[in-house]
């Protein structure tokens, strides 16, 4: 979020960190860096902080910005409200260029839909939503004219934040999907149909499991083989407790996905979370997201699924937080722990097993590729390509090796010049937005 403000409000850049990067932590056999196991929000190290979802979500936000056109000429609006009503900075950020050919608005808060005032009635303009979690667009009106000079911006695909784009000028090649579905939103506990799907590898970022004495040893298990071993007394702990939880499963070949199953480990609760699809480990489709149901979370993890996938990521959301003492522990119906930077609770998250099922193989559900014919400069001329190219993927996981070494960081390493280079080229690239509107 942070980040797509800071952009929108005229920032010189902005580059990827989490607590693990800028708490100086680089170990898991010691708690190195500014805070301990109790106090930190995630004493994770640096090279699992590579590998969270806001990593990849730099990227997208900087592919964003390169597709359409200009953005060096956008210019913050902050909070005039004589340019798009409920304009806020803790609600809706938002950049137009001065002839208002490209309008970008974030919207991050409670507010879902707002009038956009500063149209030019002598221009053609697209509207689109961009989902920062995918990198992906979906289209919402072509052709528009507004001959009053505004335009009304419907209720956001969802309660999750989303970037609206009106345009004047066209978007480069890029990829669009369909809006959000929830196909549980009331919880519902369906028994899951098809059959298991054993996966060819698993990996889970930031769970190494300690084989000694947290603070002196130097070997550390790595236990993701007991996410999907069936085993209920095989029980699965992150390195840092509190924060998102990330899997990443290879099914070996695209399966015809029917379910789910996140089993917690007796007496915790598994937070809301995220499951998307992939045929080729980088182009990710959200399949359903339960963080944006009205519903309370019942703390379990069963879901059902749809579409055709090689690779399923699993993100669980943040340890629920609980505002209540550290006396008051035992009255919580789960495991939780005790943060006495923030005097708070948060739930202990614990997965005894993760289970995938599927109707069998099927055709992989294509991405959506929209190209441009060159030399034209609006969206009239476009054509929806589907790519069904399926390519090993650049994320391998777990799938025999029980222990690894300090510091091992080989999986994580793999993101380090990647991200790093993003994040740096990002910086380079969002140079300062010199011109305020008055």
């Amino acid at each position: 979020m942070s980040a797509w403000v800071a952009m929108l409000c005229g920032s010189a850049g902005f580059t990827y960190g989490t607590t693990g990067i800028w708490a100086n932590c680089f170990s898991t056999s010691v708690f190195t860096g500014w805070y301990g196991a109790t106090t930190s929000f995630s004493y994770e190290p640096w090279y699992m902080g590579l590998d969270k979802p806001g990593s990849f979500e730099m990227t997208y936000m900087k592919q964003f910005f390169m597709d359409i056109g200009n953005w060096n000429e956008l210019i913050p609006c902050f909070s005039d409200r004589d340019i798009a009503s409920t304009l806020r900075l803790d609600t809706v950020s938002m950049s137009a260029t001065e002839d208002a050919s490209i309008i970008v608005a974030y919207f991050y808060a409670k507010h879902r839909s707002c009038t956009i005032k500063i149209l030019d009635p002598q221009k053609t303009y697209d509207a689109y939503w961009f989902n920062p979690r995918t990198g992906k667009y979906i289209s919402i009106a072509k052709d528009i004219r507004a001959e009053d000079g505004t335009y009304t911006v419907d209720s956001r695909p969802d309660t999750n934040d989303w970037v609206f784009l009106l345009t004047a000028v066209g978007l480069a090649d890029h990829y669009e999907e369909n809006l959000p579905k929830d196909l549980n939103p009331t919880y519902a506990q369906v028994a899951p149909t098809g059959t298991k799907v054993t996966p060819v590898s698993v990996k889970a970022v930031g769970g190494i499991s300690y084989s000694g004495n947290q603070k002196d040893s130097q070997t550390m298990t790595d236990h993701t083989k007991w996410l999907w071993d069936g085993d209920p007394s095989t029980v699965w702990t992150p390195v840092a407790n509190r924060t998102t939880q990330t899997f990443l499963f290879d099914l070996g070949k695209a399966q015809k996905l029917t379910h789910v199953t996140i089993t917690p480990a007796t007496g915790t609760i598994i937070p809301t979370f995220r499951v998307e699809g992939s045929n080729d480990g980088k182009i990710w489709t959200v399949i359903t997201d339960t963080s944006t149901r009205d519903v309370k979370n019942p703390g379990t993890g069963s879901e059902p699924l749809e579409g055709t996938y090689r690779y399923v990521k699993i993100l669980l959301r943040n340890a629920d937080s609980v505002n209540i003492g550290e006396n008051k522990l035992d009255t919580l119906p789960y495991k939780a722990m005790y943060n006495p930077m923030s005097w708070n609770c948060y739930s202990v998250t614990e997965i005894a097993d993760i289970t995938i099922y599927s109707d069998g193989e099927g055709t992989p559900t294509p991405d959506q590729l929209v190209t441009r014919e060159e030399g034209d400069g609006s969206t009239e001329d476009t054509d929806v390509v589907t790519d069904d190219t399926v390519t090993e993927s650049p994320a391998t996981g777990t799938d025999a090796s029980d222990t690894v070494t300090e510091p091992a960081p080989a999986t994580g390493c793999r993101s380090v010049v990647l991200h790093s280079v993003s994040c740096i080229i990002a910086c380079a690239a969002f140079v300062l937005m010199k011109k305020k509107r008055t």
